[in-house]
Order: C-alpha cells, then structure tokens, then sequence
C-alpha cells in the first residue's frame, strides 16, 4: 500500500481552510472572487483526488469530481452595483467532497491491513462505544446530584445529547466526525451524527420528547437504517435511545429492527 499521510495532510488543510468559509454568513448568495484561499481549497481537493487515483484508479475512481465553481454576479450589501463571486451553496459541495475523500482513504487503509488487525480493531471498538452506551444511564444520574457550587449538567435536546457524546467520543477516538452526509437513499441523502472512520462505526442519536412516542421512534429507525446502511465505509451501525421521560411503553419492541446477522450491524440501546 502506497503511502497516503501526505495526501490527507492535504486534505485536512483544504478542510481547515474551509471552516473559516463555513462560519461567514453571506448575505449577497456570493463568496468574492478576489478570495483566493477559497479557490485554494478547491484546487487542494483536486490535486489530493488525482494522487489516490494515481495510488488505486480501481478504488478512487468514484470519489467526487466537483468542479470549480462558475461567478456569478451578485448585488452588493451596502449601497449599489455588483460584483463576482462564487456561489456560497459551493461551499457545500466541497465539504462533502473532502469529506467523502477522507472517509474513503480511511477505508482503503483498513482493507490495507492484516485481517486478524480489522477484526480486533472493529470489534474492540465496538464494545467500547457499546459500554458507553450501556452506561449512559449511570452518568446521567450523576448530573442529577451536582456538588455544591457547581452547576447542574441537563440535557434539554437531542442536540445536548449529542454535544456531550461527542466530547466523551474524543476522549477515546482520535477522529469523530460529526454530520457526515450519507449516500442516496430512495432519492434523499441523511446526515449521520458520528462516524468513526478508522473503526468502520456509526453512531446515531435519538431523544424522546413529545411527538416522538415509541411508533414515530420505529418509523424513524427504520428508515434511518436503510439510509446507513448504505453508507460505504462502514461495519456497525450503533444507536443509542435517550428516553429521559420513559416515554417508549415496550423497550424490548425496538430489538426487532436490529440487524445483526448481515453486515453492517444495526443495534439499538436505550438508556433512561
């Protein structure tokens, strides 16, 4: 296997570059074409795609080719005229492109590796992310108590929830990343919550709450699953159910949307 540290580097900095690009809210629809770090990201990403083809047409061959984006002229905010600039929506394009990318040099880097090394790796991490997941419950309850002077963690949304998983992820996974769009299923495409590229796992997170009663929370696992189960880089599909309120009347009701005799996996835990 030839190796592709370099190319990541590449990737990565085009991806660091495209945070700052990411934060700015363009009120014009428009990036100003006189920004040449922006067009620097796409020339990165392209540059990064010809060397993995270079290293193996057979398995990059299908990675996004975007291209760089045409001007447009947009209105200026303050007072009038116009200038050009590249269309703000491109930003997304790129990023799932790099995304995508990375995820599959991960992959190529794994199948890469000796058998025996995939298996343990997937398995170890597996049951990792599964014991957090089991004992969500146990460091929920602490937060019920806080010692004095210190305020009280609560987890009001699906969105605390995943914003504390994350922060626990880090602590164990060097690359969790957040948000990873999927491929295409019966036309649509899905965000993910976690991706753990390197051990092939992903995480989903749902929340109870009024208007997600046990039904609703069926119909969206299944769906969902389909969705992940599409994706090409992975093994272990892990679902944890935060349900706060107790709202899910049969728990055991949700084992009947697992699959775990066909990779990749779907396994769902609740936690109260």
């Amino acid at each position: 296997m030839k190796n592709t540290a370099s190319i990541k580097l590449r990737l990565n900095k085009a991806y660091r570059n495209l945070q700052d690009f990411l934060k700015i809210k363009y009120m014009t629809g428009a990036i100003s074409d006189e920004d040449q770090r922006y067009i620097s990201i796409w020339e990165d990403y392209k540059i990064a795609r010809d060397s993995l083809i270079k290293i193996d047409n057979n398995f990059f061959d299908s990675l996004d080719n975007p291209h760089v984006p045409k001007l447009i002229e947009a209105s200026l905010f303050f007072g009038n005229g116009t200038f050009l600039g590249y269309p703000d929506r491109s930003r997304d394009i790129i990023k799932a492109a790099i995304d995508n990318a990375l995820i599959y040099i991960a992959e190529y880097e794994l199948l890469s590796q000796p058998i025996i090394n995939k298996l343990d790796t997937m398995t170890e991490s597996s049951a990792l992310v599964i014991r957090l997941m089991n004992n969500w419950s146990n460091m929920i309850s602490t937060f019920n108590n806080p010692r004095a002077g210190v305020t009280q963690i609560r987890l009001n949304n699906e969105y605390d929830m995943q914003y504390l998983l994350e922060a626990i992820l880090r602590l164990f996974f060097s690359d969790v990343r957040p948000e990873t769009y999927t491929p295409n299923y019966a036309n649509k495409s899905n965000r993910t919550d976690f991706l753990l590229p390197k051990e092939r796992i992903l995480i989903e997170t749902k929340m109870t709450r009024a208007g997600l009663d046990s039904k609703k929370l069926v119909e969206e696992l299944i769906i969902d699953k389909e969705y992940y189960r599409k994706h090409p880089a992975i093994d272990r599909i892990l679902c944890l159910v935060y349900d706060p309120e107790r709202r899910i009347k049969n728990p055991e009701g949700l084992k009947d949307i697992e699959e775990l005799s066909i990779p990749p996996f779907f396994e769902v835990k609740i936690a109260h």
